[in-house]
């Protein structure tokens, strides 16, 4: 079973309070104008190399941009079937961790 029917029936019970978070991150600013999102081809096929730095923090920005727009569609499809689940992208922003 996965989760988002044990989600479904927990948001159908009377009081509850439902969500779902996807961490995301400002990094999702660094995704190229050129992002092609009609298929994960099109996607890797606009990507810098996968083995550069600049290709590794295109990707990274990608995957950011992908979870939210995931977290976008997820919400207007329960919004659609009138299921009270809110899904949230958060981003985290810098921990200050007092370690230099």
């Amino acid at each position: 079973m996965t989760i988002l029917p044990l989600l479904r029936a927990t948001a159908a019970e009377e009081g509850s309070d439902v969500r779902i978070i996807n961490v995301s991150s400002g990094a999702y600013n660094l995704t190229s104008s050129e992002a092609d999102f009609t298929s994960f081809e099109s996607l890797n096929d606009k990507a810098p190399k996968k083995d550069s730095c600049k290709g590794i923090i295109a990707r990274y920005a990608l995957s950011k941009a992908c979870a939210i727009l995931f977290t976008k569609e997820l919400q207007w499809r329960l919004d659609l079937e009138r299921i009270k689940i809110t899904v949230l992208a958060v981003n985290p922003g810098t921990v200050a961790s007092g370690k230099r």
